[in-house]
């Protein structure tokens, strides 16, 4: 196995290259897919690569530069669905700080979209702050009351030293290329003692079986899982206080049902085809139904979409 010298978390740690993706593949797929042009992120080269961290086995994009800008961004959040109001990695952290039994708690929300997580703790008495570098998003924050500024986590950690009390991003550090130097401020930031709140998609879910166009750059930066999340508690002051898991929402139901047929259909219908014919035929499509009626009835054990890792510093 050839390790590289290549690795965002932490300066010298190695990486291993586990797969290659073809260039013209992302930007067809975008363009197919959402009608938005990448193709200027990628000028210059041919492939992008996935790597994976020996020490803790995050897998991230390389080269770094690939990332989406603000316009980027703001071709996305015309569709509807980019930044949903109220989610169920909200609820969760909701509950988890509720549970604290702490009143007047400062909370800093990395990445804070439109507002809607911080406006609603503002609304339980807590002080916030929100990140947020998208100008549009940014706007429709304040409006809600919510004190946004337009920094990144490094720029703001220069002067916040030990000033909040939980810290948290939803949907966020996926899309971060020097993951390291995020995670180094994020825990710069807090407390000690306080909580830092860490959602992102669970590559260990459906997500795997798809080459979704959303999970890959210049979207997503990094590809994270319990594994990996669980880690950074091995190379940071951090202690895993719980690991929560997204079960499947309604609104995933029919992409589940979709990348599981496709999954079923690559994996096993072509070779039956082949081998049996009419026959095989017939068996795939007794087998599919069976197969699609139990991942209905596994709905409510799944582990899907969204991780949620909650530590505490020490």
């Amino acid at each position: 196995m050839k390790q590289y010298d290549i690795n965002p978390l932490r300066k010298g740690w190695k990486s291993k290259r586990v797969k290659a993706i073809d260039v013209d593949f992302i930007v067809h797929t975008y363009r197919d897919a959402l009608n938005v042009n990448v193709a200027r992120f990628f000028r210059g080269i041919d492939q992008v690569y996935i790597h994976e961290c020996l020490n803790t086995g995050y897998r991230f994009y390389y080269p770094f530069h690939i990332l989406g800008d603000a316009s980027f961004y703001e071709d996305l959040q015309k569709f509807d669905w980019y930044y949903m109001p109220w989610k169920w990695e909200h609820q969760k952290v909701k509950e988890c700080i509720e549970a604290l039994k702490k009143d007047n708690l400062k909370i800093l929300e990395i990445g804070c979209a439109r507002g809607d997580f911080l406006s609603r703790m503002q609304s339980e008495g807590h002080s916030t702050t929100g990140l947020e570098l998208n100008r549009t998003a940014a706007q429709e924050a304040q409006r809600k009351g919510v004190r946004v500024l337009p920094e990144s986590i490094e720029e703001h950690a220069q002067q916040h030293i030990h000033t909040y009390d939980v810290v948290c991003s939803f949907q966020v550090m996926e899309h971060i290329a020097n993951i390291g130097e995020v995670i180094d401020a994020s825990l710069s930031v807090l407390k000690p003692g306080g909580r830092l709140f860490i959602s992102v998609p669970n590559n260990d879910s459906f997500l795997s079986l798809d080459m979704n166009v959303l999970n890959m750059p210049p979207h997503h930066m990094g590809l994270w899982n319990a594994r990996s999340l669980q880690a950074l508690a091995s190379f940071w002051s951090l202690k895993i206080e719980n690991m929560y898991f997204e079960p499947l929402q309604p609104y995933h139901q029919a992409y589940y049902k979709k990348t599981m047929d496709f999954h079923l259909y690559g994996t096993y219908a072509k070779s039956l085809y082949q081998k049996y014919g009419i026959l095989g035929k017939i068996f795939y499509r007794l087998f599919r139904r069976k197969f699609m009626n139990e991942i209905e009835r596994q709905y409510p054990t799944l582990k899907n979409f969204t991780v949620i890792a909650e530590y505490s510093k020490v």
